[in-house]
């Protein structure tokens, strides 16, 4: 196996790091926020682990059972050297780069089969300043400003979940949204002055949140899911220039991305 960057908007595909031939691919990789490494994770394959069958869509499952070694990289996307910095025997997923400084990174611990961790961490991409963000934190995403990581609080319950942000810079955390107005993902806007989440099966809504001035949210609904399953995550996001959101849709049954404008 190997990574590959697409070029956008020529299209064009880069091999820039193949993986191991003892290992297999992890969590999604993602790019430092100078564009000049690569982040990314793979898992330190067994004999036993390669005998699964990985057309069965339980083959994740099974793998994680072995607790294998997962090993944290980065690729220099110029010389495609490859440096391993970090491994834990536990499962690594949902990566992702500082969108401000090239040198942060956040990944989740998932544990083992998600008895133990499943929190969020944050690190340097030299393996050093590892700090635990949040125990049984999910869905996390970096504020565009680098400055906060916004998280939906899943520790030892199910949905609904309360939505809490914490500083980078000082290590506060404080709770945004109760349970009741849980969505299944949250994006920040550009301006890092409002929410929009993609409801849920209950409100199958795209909201909108704005901070009241009174240390509340006003939500106001955007418009209805366009899905025949209202189980489905649609991930809804801010245009880069926040006057606008797009998300996924599945009008009887065949994908889109939509757009609303605020």
């Amino acid at each position: 196996g190997a990574y590959q960057l697409l070029g956008v908007p020529d299209g064009k595909l880069r091999r820039v790091a193949d993986v191991p031939p003892d290992s297999t691919f992890a969590a999604a990789p993602d790019v430092t926020a100078d564009g000049r490494q690569l982040v990314a994770t793979r898992i330190e394959m067994t004999d036993e682990a390669r005998k699964i069958n990985r057309s069965d869509r339980l083959w994740v499952m099974q793998v994680w059972r072995l607790h294998l070694k997962n090993i944290l990289f980065t690729v220099d996307l110029q010389t495609g050297e490859r440096k391993d910095f970090f491994h834990l025997m536990s499962w690594v997923d949902h990566l992702q780069c500082s969108p401000t400084d090239p040198a942060w990174f956040t990944y989740v611990d998932q544990g083992l089969m998600q008895r133990t961790g499943n929190a969020i961490h944050v690190m340097r991409t030299d393996g050093t300043g590892g700090e635990r963000v949040a125990e049984g934190g999910g869905h996390h995403i970096w504020s565009p400003d680098g400055n906060h990581i916004y998280y939906n609080d899943e520790f030892d319950h199910s949905a609904p979940w309360e939505y809490w942000r914490w500083d980078r810079r000082t290590g506060r955390r404080e709770r945004l949204l109760p349970r009741e107005e849980w969505n299944y993902h949250f994006c920040v806007s550009p301006d890092c002055h409002s929410l929009v989440g993609d409801g849920t099966a209950e409100n199958p809504y795209v909201n909108l949140y704005r901070p009241g001035g009174d240390g509340t949210w006003r939500k106001e609904r955007l418009c209805h899911r366009v899905t025949s399953n209202l189980r489905s995550e649609d991930q809804a996001r801010f245009a880069p220039d926040g006057k606008s959101v797009f998300f996924n849709g599945d009008v009887e049954r065949v994908p889109a991305i939509f757009q609303v404008f605020l």
